[in-house]
């Protein structure tokens, strides 16, 4: 039996990475942060819980930016994953992800990481699954402080996402 594998996913950090996220994102294999990271220190104390692949957003620095890419494509174990701020499509999370549907469908990828909107989303479209953690700092409306988990089970060829609120 193959164990289910488990990602962290995070975002609009903005320089500041509550002490809970190390309890949220124990276990993972990999931790995506969607831009907005807001200092190195950031960065490398994610890095100190998984290895960390992050894309950089409209706040972050030039140094940072140099370390992150405006966008990243990858072959996760559960497919294609593309990740990016979502600065290009507005603040609304919905106007983002239908954007980004677009923007990604030469890719094909199975999952779609975003931030910039502070709100929390997930929702399946068709076969792509798209995933904001809404802000670890500065969420919206009354939404909480959040990360998401991923879940990838290899047997089943499933991966689900499940918002923890910090």
């Amino acid at each position: 039996m193959t164990e289910p594998i488990r990602y962290g996913v995070i975002s609009d950090t903005h320089g500041q990475l509550p002490a809970r996220v190390h309890e949220a994102f124990k276990g993972v294999k990999n931790i995506f942060h969607c831009g907005d990271i807001g200092s190195r220190a950031v960065f490398d104390e994610l890095g100190t819980i998984a290895p960390v692949t992050a894309v950089s957003g409209n706040m972050d620095s030039w140094p940072l930016s140099r370390l992150a890419p405006d966008q990243a494509i990858e072959v996760a174990e559960f497919g294609l994953l593309a990740m990016t701020h979502g600065t290009r499509h507005g603040h609304d999370s919905r106007r983002i992800a239908k954007g980004l549907l677009q923007e990604f469908a030469r890719q094909n990828p199975r999952l779609i990481l975003f931030g910039h909107s502070h709100e929390a989303f997930i929702k399946q479209f068709g076969d792509i699954l798209i995933v904001n953690p809404g802000s670890t700092t500065l969420p919206t409306h009354d939404d909480p402080p959040s990360v998401v988990v991923l879940t990838f089970d290899p047997e089943a060829d499933t991966l689900e996402a499940e918002f923890v609120a910090l």
